[in-house]
């Protein structure tokens, strides 16, 4: 059924967008860079037509590959005393160590054929590593080494992510600071002189290997650079997105967020929920993007998390789409030529009218 999927597709979208800018972007940029890039999720945002929702190039090829330096050695998996159906002979946690190069090889690990939660509760769990100039081992020699075997080599992701920035013509790092209206140098007095120990210029340096040693920002895991390039991006991915989740509603423009019902239910919604709902997972901290603490991010059963309330929401959308029919009767609305609009009695659609549906904008 073409509206099932349509209306589904709606929430999926928008449940992300939630993650995405209400749990995931705090931690990354901090309070002060989400304020200043206007991030910080609230009921209602407006859409801006002057906004190109584009994908930066510094933003794919150096920027949101922070994380790469934030990689732990070692991979961290949970035992099964978190999950419902397994035996729990012990109280106390037991987890295995695979380090990275088993997990690129994958058969030690399809071998050892654990449940797909021991990974997530390992993720979840394990603290990575800062964001700064030291990268793992593990990506720079064993990158994608086939087999775990010694005469095999690895690739280096570092040399990758410097070299993706080049071949995409990405300007050095100085040009970035400027842009974004920093002072030319904000690192590590050592780790300035091992640079201009390899560079002729300190005007040559390249993005990724400046920026991703400068000091974070306050509460965020990036330095003020990378915080800048992420800021913007995601500041237009979300103002120039005529369908995101918390936008006004527009019909000039076009713009359609969320109904109310369906806006207040993802807006409640967090990561927890999304895995409690699809794992056998009994506990989980309540925001997953942090460590768990006993003080601001408590241990929750999952039992408890908040869940979609569908019959609500089906009565919302027939709501909505009782009145589109309405306005396309009465000669309002886009009307496409061979489409009989659907009424209540006729809801549910053949295959053929499935695919003229498909040309409605919804």
């Amino acid at each position: 059924d073409e509206i099932i999927y349509q209306e589904a597709r709606r929430l999926l979208a928008a449940e992300m967008q939630n993650i995405v800018w209400g749990e995931f972007l705090p931690t990354v940029l901090g309070v002060d860079y989400m304020k200043k890039y206007n991030l910080i999720v609230k009921e209602e945002s407006v859409y801006r037509v002057n906004v190109k929702a584009n994908i930066i190039n510094s933003f794919s090829s150096a920027a949101f590959r922070f994380g790469h330096s934030m990689i732990n050695g070692m991979f961290k998996l949970v035992s099964q005393r978190n999950i419902n159906g397994a035996s729990r002979s012990s109280n106390k946690d037991i987890f295995w160590l695979w380090r990275l190069r088993e997990v690129f090889d994958g058969q030690s690990i399809r071998g050892a054929s654990l449940p797909i939660e021991n990974m997530i509760e390992g993720l979840i769990t394990q603290q990575p590593q800062t964001c700064d100039a030291y990268f793992t081992t593990e990506i720079t020699d064993h990158l994608f080494q086939k087999n775990n075997r010694r005469q095999n080599f690895g690739e280096d992701l570092l040399s990758i992510n410097i070299q993706r920035a080049r071949d995409h013509g990405i300007p050095p790092y100085n040009s970035y600071r400027r842009l974004c209206g920093l002072e030319p140098r904000e690192l590590e007095e050592d780790y300035w002189r091992q640079l201009e120990s390899v560079y002729d210029d300190v005007d040559h340096i390249d993005l990724y290997v400046g920026a991703i040693a400068e000091l974070n920002v306050r509460g965020g895991v990036v330095g003020p650079t990378f915080a800048c390039i992420i800021g913007e991006q995601f500041s237009r991915l979300k103002e120039g997105d005529r369908f995101f989740y918390t936008h006004k509603p527009n019909s000039a423009l076009r713009v359609k967020g969320l109904e109310p019902i369906a806006k207040a239910q993802v807006l409640k919604r967090t990561l927890a929920d999304v895995i409690c709902g699809c794992t056998r997972l009994i506990h989980i901290q309540k925001w997953v993007t942090l460590q768990p603490n006993n003080d601001y991010n408590p241990i929750l059963k999952c039992s408890a998390r908040n869940k979609f309330d569908f019959k609500t929401l089906a009565q919302e959308i027939e709501e909505v789409h009782a009145r589109r029919r309405e306005r396309l009767r009465s000669g309002g609305g886009q009307k496409i030529p061979g489409f009989t609009p659907p009424t209540k009695e006729t809801l549910r659609f053949t295959s053929a009218d499935a695919i003229k549906l498909g040309n409605y904008e919804f």
